[in-house]
């Protein structure tokens, strides 16, 4: 399949919660987003907004001393994090197959790039970069045909704060 990939600039918090209430807008079931990047790239944000355009209003913390948080919206959430696990056995130990394959709902995995064993299911990549204080660069990439009108669909986002706030 061909690669599709979108590349972005968030400027600030609310851009990364922006761009994430654009996912969620976006997201059907059986999605999943694999996020990766550095500590403090704007991971959860991402998520947060993901779920307000889903249309919940609760609180969405890390789940990273849970391992997974289950939400209840538009679409059945999974938010799972992979960071505090060291090595591949622990992660095949979560049995994520079920709830990646199931299809009936969005699964939003923070720290993805720690197990091989997700490159081979269907997913959009978001890879988050710092690079300023308040900015972040957003790669969106996928080879999975289920997630380029998503990905096109980009070209049509407006970001509101273009750096005029702080975090």
């Amino acid at each position: 399949m061909k690669n599709n990939e979108f590349k972005i600039t968030s400027n600030c918090l609310h851009d990364t919660k922006d761009i994430g209430i654009f996912l969620g807008n976006s997201a059907k079931p059986g999605f999943n987003y694999f996020l990766t990047g550095d500590l403090g790239t704007g991971k959860t944000s991402l998520t947060q907004g993901i779920l307000k355009g889903l249309g919940y209003q609760g609180y969405v913390h890390s789940p990273t001393f849970v391992l997974m948080t289950e939400y209840e919206c538009n679409l059945h959430v999974n938010h799972i994090d992979l960071y505090r696990l060291p090595n591949q056995n622990q992660i095949d130990d979560l049995m994520l197959d079920e709830q990646l394959e199931s299809g009936d709902c969005l699964n939003i995995i923070e720290w993805a790039d720690k197990s091989d064993y997700l490159k081979n299911i269907p997913h959009m990549q978001i890879n988050l970069k710092h690079i300023q204080h308040n900015s972040r660069k957003l790669n969106l990439s996928t080879d999975f045909e289920m997630y380029h009108e998503t990905i096109s669909s980009f070209k049509k986002i407006d970001l509101k704060c273009k750096g005029r706030c702080e975090q």
